[in-house]
């Protein structure tokens, strides 16, 4: 164990001289093999060779001097490295040279980056993302079919249904619970010039995706069960975070959302993102 690593060591000490004295190493390398050349010239004139004939001789048995010096420098290590950083230092100075060109090929290259960053997102959040659920397995979407409406339903989309149309069927789902959401947009009064992303949900829907209150509770069927039933609103954990120093005292304070007094009857859990692309914050 101990040799091995002594020998660990002396390569990575070769390994370190190779890299940044290489100037040195180069002209070591260049002076051994003219020593090899030359002991070898006078061996073949010794056993009587001309100097022409043992200078061939030492040539072909010693090999190339370049193919010499490429695999020493492999045996080095960090050849690829030492490449990198010669590449490195030609492009600094070509784009020193001309710097139109430099900032243009940066910024085509930062767009095309972006570019693909942002497609990346949306079509990992779209299409590989799990759903943010319990038992992703187990929720579909649900769409109506309408008969003599083309598949429209009241608003025009076999996506959206009315209120009554959830409510029908809820009601008359015996295999399965059907819950409701939709998105909105609130102002909250004291994050002035800032909207808020907002789902407007039915009272099962959180349960349903296996959330839980980090405090209070959600809604109970009473406060969903007809429209106006009760102004109450559950935040989202980054928002009383980030907007309200997690206060631990915000459930049972009322905060102004459009112009209405809502009452905080719950805090989500951090876990707790929605079945829609974008989270809501309330």
């Amino acid at each position: 164990m101990r040799s091995s690593g002594l020998r660990l060591l002396d390569r990575l000490r070769m390994r370190w001289r190779s890299l940044w004295h290489r100037d040195a190493l180069e002209q070591e390398l260049a002076d051994e093999i003219r020593f090899h050349q030359a002991n070898l010239i006078e061996r073949f004139q010794q056993e009587g060779h001309s100097p022409v004939e043992a200078r061939r001789r030492a040539r072909l048995e010693l090999g190339g001097a370049a193919q010499i010096s490429e695999e020493a420098r492999d045996q080095r290590g960090w050849q690829m490295l030492d490449q990198v950083l010669r590449d490195s230092r030609i492009a600094f100075r070509s784009f020193k040279k001309y710097p139109g060109f430099a900032l243009t090929a940066v910024l085509t290259i930062g767009l095309g980056m972006g570019a693909n960053v942002g497609l990346f997102t949306l079509m990992h959040a779209v299409l590989f993302r799990p759903l943010p659920v319990t038992d992703p397995g187990t929720v579909r979407n649900v769409y109506l079919h309408v008969e003599g409406a083309q598949n429209r339903s009241s608003y025009n989309s076999s996506a959206f249904v009315s209120f009554d149309e959830f409510q029908y069927l809820r009601s008359r789902a015996a295999t399965a619970d059907v819950a409701g959401i939709a998105e909105a947009e609130v102002s909250w009064r004291g994050l002035a010039g800032r909207s808020l992303r907002a789902q407007l949900v039915s009272d099962n829907l959180l349960p349903l995706l296996g959330a839980r209150p980090a405090l209070g509770r959600f809604f109970s069927r009473d406060e969903t069960n007809r429209p106006g039933s009760a102004a109450v609103v559950v935040l989202s954990h980054g928002l009383w975070r980030r907007q309200l120093g997690a206060d631990p005292a915000i459930v049972g304070k009322s905060v102004t959302l459009n112009r209405t007094p809502f009452t905080v009857i719950g805090v989500a859990d951090e876990a707790t993102a929605g079945p829609l692309i974008q989270t809501a914050e309330l």
